[in-house]
């Protein structure tokens, strides 16, 4: 593959330096007061060009100069006057010829050229004893490297800091305008100086001063600061107290703060210090300019002379003075009525009452007829004036019965079917029921026949099978359809009671259920017990013994007898691995007598059956993640926020 030649291909690449060619790439030899790979650096003092210990000195026109110390000289100090020379000797045919040396001999690691060594790339100095740690380009972004005993520095350009020149000088440019600079990996930082703020502490901060009283938040707004104020406090800066923070005007109404109080501007239907009471003199009820008062549920017309009614809307018919003797006169409708003083009545009260004696006793009703009266009386009393007591008002007598009174009491005349003192109780017996001779009793609301002996039944028609006292052993004996049955005392059974019952001792315990064979019992117990009689309990009847295990009663308690790979009290801990120990998400191994998992990723505890959240390890910048039921949560570190702490926490 042919090299590329640099120099001819870009002829003013070095700038004003000289191009040399070399085997993938080129080097520039720069002429003095430049420096850099391209010789595009102005060289100064800051670059240290002055060699062997010589002192360097700023001139005009950013040129500087090299004072020597002794045994040096060359623009840069560079050459050594200690070096040695050969004078061979002089013929009348040749001329005295001074060859310069090299100090050193350039120790072997340079070429030496009218006594200057030109050192190899690693290494530097007038002999080539010093090691070239600028040798392999370090200073990055047009940065000069200056080398050293130990190594190298790096003197940056304007805009690049760091080590080797690698990281951008965010801070460069001055952009915190009032406050301090922080360059960051990316981008910088300013903290500001006392009353200003923004990204770039440009911004005046209003809010620096604390305004902002009894609480309120400070917040910049343009050329000023806005006060945002807890809920009783109002004002620029949150120093007057809100009176009307717990909103007391009602219904809508306008709340106006005040200095030591407020006030409300109701909104229409409304009236009261905070709008509560309704204003029901609002819509003008009152008409023919009849005044309106509220009071309190309602209102209340204060009407002209000519007008009355609730809302002043009837004539006033009262107004002629129509009714006579003192009466109350009250407008109804179209006209008016009279409410009369005694003993005074007729629609004007201009005629005498007869009732005005109260000639109706018993607080009856009087009515006035013509030139007399008559009384309606009240329940119980009878007679012209209501004096005579009324035995029948209560209507005692029953069933259609028909009442009289008779002086002091009443009598009442039963229909056929009824009988009693109030023709209350029904006759049963009107009809004869009973048979077989046998005697009819009304009792309780029916009849009840008392039969005569061998016969029993309501109504004494059936035979009674019992009195030949067929059942044994003082049974009692029921009278059953064309039979008997027997009911036996405890200890005999049979249709006759003839048979001894083993069972009426109850020897089953525990609720076991016994039965009788001809000699015997026999208990039936339940699932929890066992034995002849059921005392004891069954231990193994909820199956404790699990995988398999055999199950042995005993005395107090059970006791399991495991199937191989299985131990432990109910035979649940497993001695060797089975397919489903770790439930397909994991590997099983016995260690100690104890199959032990691990977990395949994504899957957790002893056996992998619940799912690890955080196996995908979701909590960044070294978040703590804990697995939380069906999801997991992060606990971040500081100066992180957010589900997985990939927020930066600015106030941190």
């Amino acid at each position: 593959m042919k090299d590329i030649n640099e120099c001819v291909l870009a002829p003013t690449i070095c700038n004003s330096g000289k191009c040399t060619n070399a085997v993938g790439s080129y080097h520039c030899t720069c002429p003095l007061g430049t420096y850099g790979k391209q010789c595009d650096i102005k060289e100064t003092c800051d670059s240290h060009p002055c060699k062997n210990g010589a002192t360097c000195t700023p001139g005009s026109n950013n040129t500087i100069s090299c004072r020597c110390v002794s045994g040096y000289s060359g623009t840069r100090c560079e050459i050594s006057s200690h070096l040695k020379s050969t004078k061979p000797q002089a013929t009348s045919t040749t001329k005295h010829i001074t060859t310069p040396q090299c100090p050193k001999n350039c120790n072997a690691r340079g070429r030496c050229r009218h006594g200057k060594c030109f050192c190899n790339d690693a290494w530097t100095g007038i002999d080539c004893s010093i090691t070239n740690h600028c040798n392999t380009n370090p200073c990055k972004n047009q940065g000069r490297c200056i080398n050293g005993a130990k190594g190298h520095t790096c003197n940056c350009t304007t805009r690049w800091t760091g080590t080797f020149c690698e990281k951008h000088n965010y801070c460069s440019v001055s952009p915190c305008q009032h406050g301090k600079c922080t360059n960051g990996q990316s981008s910088f930082s300013c903290s500001c100086s006392n009353g200003w703020t923004a990204t770039k502490c440009n911004v005046r901060d209003y809010c620096s001063t604390h305004p902002c009283q009894h609480g309120g938040q400070c917040r910049n707004h343009g050329n000023t600061y806005q006060c945002l104020c807890p809920s009783d406090w109002t004002g620029k800066t949150c120093s007057m107290r809100n009176y009307c923070s717990g909103s007391p005007c009602q219904h809508n109404s306008t709340c106006t703060n005040g200095a030591n109080a407020y006030s409300c501007v109701c909104t229409k239907g409304w009236i009261g210090k905070n709008c509560s009471s309704q204003d029901f003199c609002s819509g003008k009820p009152c008409q023919h300019f009849g005044s309106c008062a509220n009071t309190g549920n309602s209102y209340s017309c204060k009407c002209r002379n000519a007008y009355t009614g609730k809302n002043c809307e009837q004539w006033n018919y009262c107004s002629s003075t129509p009714c006579h003797n003192k009466g109350t006169c009250a407008n109804k409708g179209p006209t008016f009525t009279c409410t009369c003083p005694s003993p005074w009545v007729g629609r004007q009260c201009d005629k005498k009452d007869q009732c005005a004696s109260s000639p109706c006793n018993h607080n009856s009703t009087c009515t006035v007829s013509r030139t007399t009266f008559s009384c309606s009386c009240s329940n119980g009393w009878i007679g012209t004036t209501c004096d005579k007591r009324d035995y029948c008002s209560s209507r005692p007598c029953k069933n259609g019965a028909i009442c009289s009174n008779n002086g002091t009491s009443y009598t009442c005349a039963c229909h056929t079917s009824w009988t009693g003192q109030n023709c209350q109780t029904k006759n049963y017996c009107f009809s004869n029921p009973c048979k077989n001779k046998a005697e009819c009793l009304n009792k309780g609301g029916r009849f009840l026949c008392k039969c005569k002996p061998g016969w029993i039944g309501n109504t004494c028609e059936v035979l009674d099978h019992c009195s030949s006292h067929p059942c044994l052993n003082n049974a009692h004996c029921t009278n059953k359809g064309t039979g008997f049955s027997c009911t036996c005392l405890s200890g005999y059974l049979g249709q006759t009671c003839e048979q001894k019952d083993f069972c009426a001792s109850s020897p089953c315990l525990n609720a076991g259920n016994c039965t009788n064979n001809k000699s015997s019992y026999v208990c039936h117990c339940l699932n929890r017990f066992i034995g002849q009689r059921c005392e004891r309990i069954n231990h193994c009847v909820s199956s404790p013994c699990k995988n398999g295990g055999h199950c042995l009663n005993s005395a107090r308690n059970y006791q399991c007898r495991c199937t191989n790979g299985w131990s432990g009290p109910t035979c649940l801990l497993e001695t060797q691995c089975h397919a489903n120990t770790c439930h397909g998400h994991g590997r099983c191994a016995v260690s100690n007598n104890k199959p032990v998992c691990t977990c395949s990723k994504g899957w957790r505890s002893d056996t992998c059956d619940t799912i690890d959240h955080c196996s995908s390890h979701p909590c960044q910048h070294q978040g703590t993640c804990t697995n939380n039921g069906n999801t997991y949560s992060c606990n971040c570190t500081k100066g992180w926020i957010g589900t997985t702490c990939t927020t930066v926490d600015h106030c941190f």
